[in-house]
């Protein structure tokens, strides 16, 4: 709007937030596997810590190992694969934005992001069905679930009642979501989630009383990268 961003300086803001926690839960882990770990388990944790230092861990787990596979219980950067994804994602979209932005108005923008959602949801579910550990690990078909969370700048604001709502029914649907997501991880699944994380984010012209609720729990929101980057190392080294 007043033509003053800059690419670089959205690269630059995303480094400094992503790459210094993650790197020196890296060096943690990384120093600790030697002691915790066989050579073999070692060496492969070696291989997944250069690969999540440039943001291609979602490649690494993908042609070694299944999420769900017993070997993943030795892997502690295992959960690096979404970082990588969400890394690669933010390599494309603002340029991506750019060029559907150019020229044509807001609400031409929303339509294309939400087509782009819906048509990228669609080929997780194809892509699902010829390869599913690949439909899991890559971006393309997991971008469809941050172009949700993009469409939301763009949507106008919910009014009173009807954001009201929209939070309660969010927060019911991330809770089957979980509940559906234990037996298995397909597009289906995780659409449930992330249209329940879109309702509750919506933004709404009022304060809704299940939104203030939510509030309690910013103290979690403000530390969940830490909590997201460390969870899982501690608990394969335990």
């Amino acid at each position: 709007r007043t033509g003053t961003f800059s690419v670089l300086a959205f690269y630059d803001r995303r480094l400094r937030r992503i790459m210094p926690a993650l790197l020196a839960m890296l060096a943690t882990t990384l120093s600790l596997g030697y002691f915790f770990l066989l050579p073999g388990d070692y060496k492969a944790l070696a291989d997944s810590t250069a690969a999540a230092a440039f943001g291609v861990s979602n490649f690494y787990f993908l042609f070694n190992t299944g999420y769900f596979d017993q070997a993943a219980g030795l892997m502690p950067l295992l959960h690096t694969w979404s970082l990588a994804v969400e890394e690669q994602f933010y390599l494309v979209w603002p340029l991506l934005l750019f060029v559907m932005a150019t020229g044509r108005t807001r609400h031409h923008v929303i339509v294309a992001i939400c087509a782009l959602a819906i048509l990228g949801l669609g080929a997780g579910f194809i892509w699902n069905e010829a390869n599913s550990k690949a439909a899991f690990y890559m971006a393309l078909p997991r971008a469809w679930e941050l172009l949700a969370g993009a469409a939301l700048v763009l949507l106008p604001r919910l009014p009173g009642r009807l954001g009201e709502v929209a939070v309660s029914l969010g927060i019911a649907a991330v809770a089957a979501g979980m509940v559906l997501l234990q037996s298995s991880v397909t597009p289906a699944g995780l659409l449930l989630p992330c249209l329940g994380a879109a309702l509750i984010l919506w933004p709404r012209a009022e304060p809704s009383h299940a939104a203030s609720a939510l509030g309690r729990l910013a103290p979690i929101g403000l530390i969940s990268y830490s909590l997201y980057l460390w969870h899982w190392p501690v608990w394969v080294f335990f």
